[in-house]
């Protein structure tokens, strides 16, 4: 006998769409089309009917990230919103501005939204605005940042950090430089710790002292970056930068650029993420690649399959993916400063 999943595979959808579809929600026309030639198809006969968690009130997912200026985050949240479109649903972002307070404040405005699950990039490693989406039995995914407490409670999609890190600093110490600044966002949430832990482990490796004066924390933000890089630039020893997201490398850049500096002559530097806007950069960076579509796609496979069964019926994964150093041209050996 025919199964949902069945019509799901013969319409090329996901199981999402056909279990709305089969609960009375409204889907997009052509996937109503498509879900019924299934049916008729595969003779389907009806069966007990596929319950979502609850009924969808509203085929809307809520979004919450830290900053809408963030490249990192906007690049996956929309593969994401691309991916739920195709599932007939549609996507709220909200810009928590790096704040918990505010993070909180709009965790519950898309409750009252009646969001039937949510994307976030906690602000940090507590996870506490989450508790009342938990309570209430909808499906949470992290995305980068995952929350210890939240571990079997929640999918996470997010990335090697501490291996990228690693991979970069490794690079420049295999050029001869010793005196490596490392830009950082917030402290205390995983990424940032992950890609501390990189930094440190690279050293150590190389049996190096490890100077917490060439580490500094900021916002993950251009004008955060741009400060804690002219912090480092003022250390007349630093031969070596490593920037460890988007906003933090346009900011370093920026800096850079102020002080006169040459890259590679006069700085080596290693960024983060190949966005078009570095693409276009002379010389060409030297970046940490992360699979931000990738990303995006397997958050928004994850959150689908989460939304299409009851809650005690959910498993949950925590899905790490690799990173890719692209070696450029703003690495050399390590040269005097002027």
């Amino acid at each position: 006998m025919a199964t949902v999943k069945d019509i799901a595979e013969r319409a090329g959808l996901g199981m999402a769409t056909v279990s709305k579809y089969l609960n009375g929600g409204r889907v997009r026309e052509q996937n109503r089309a498509a879900i019924e030639k299934a049916i008729r198809e595969l003779g389907y006969q009806g069966g007990p009917r596929v319950r979502l968690p609850k009924p969808s009130c509203s085929s809307t997912v809520g979004v919450v990230i830290p900053e809408l200026n963030n490249l990192y985050a906007t690049t996956i949240v929309q593969t994401l919103e691309d991916e739920l479109h195709k599932a007939d649903y549609n996507v709220l972002i909200c810009d928590c501005r790096s704040s918990r307070e505010r993070e909180a404040e709009l965790v519950r405005f898309l409750l009252g939204k009646t969001v039937d699950g949510l994307v976030c990039l906690p602000t940090d490693m507590e996870g506490a605005s989450l508790a009342p989406v938990l309570e209430k039995g909808l499906p949470v995914l992290l995305l980068d940042r995952m929350v210890p407490d939240l571990q079997g409670r929640a999918s996470g999609i997010l990335v090697d950090n501490l291996r990228a890190v690693q991979q970069a600093t490794a690079h420049l110490l295999d050029q001869g430089h010793r005196r490596i600044g490392l830009l950082l966002g917030i402290p205390r949430i995983h990424t940032t710790e992950q890609q501390l832990l990189g930094y440190r482990l690279a050293l150590r490796q190389r049996l190096l002292d490890i100077d917490e004066d060439l580490v500094r924390f900021t916002d993950c933000t251009v004008r955060g970056g741009y400060e804690a890089a002219q912090e480092l630039l003022r250390i007349p020893d630093v031969t070596a930068l490593v920037a460890s997201s988007d906003c933090l490398t346009l900011g370093a850049l920026h800096a850079v650029g102020d002080r006169g500096l040459r890259l590679p002559e006069q700085l080596s530097f290693v960024g983060f993420d190949q966005t078009p806007l570095f693409q276009a950069c002379l010389p060409k960076l030297t970046l940490v690649e992360q699979p931000l579509q990738r990303i995006g796609q397997l958050a928004a496979q994850s959150l689908l399959a989460q939304m299409s069964v009851r809650p005690e019926r959910r498993t949950y994964s925590v899905e790490v993916l690799s990173t890719r150093l692209v070696l450029g041209e703003t690495v050399a050996a390590p040269a005097a400063r002027p």
